[in-house]
């Protein structure tokens, strides 16, 4: 969606009545609490899955991995 919105503001200007809309206030919260709650929820989840990605998945698929290969 913000390709589309990059492509409609690149290829013409925005029309004057849309610029004088009213902006957002400062008293406005962009983050709110859910989205705090949310991006905290999906950080821990995203460690999770990779830790156990990185060390168990050789196990699970009988694959040999070694971290420290000598040359």
């Amino acid at each position: 969606m913000d390709v589309l919105a990059a492509i409609a503001l690149a290829s013409e200007p925005p029309h004057p009545t849309k610029l004088r809309k009213d902006r957002v206030k400062l008293k406005d919260k962009i983050i709110t609490p859910f989205l705090i709650r949310s991006i905290l929820s999906q950080t821990v989840y995203q460690a999770i899955v990779l830790t156990v990605l990185l060390y168990l998945a050789p196990a699970f698929f009988g694959l040999k991995y070694n971290i420290f290969t000598e040359y």
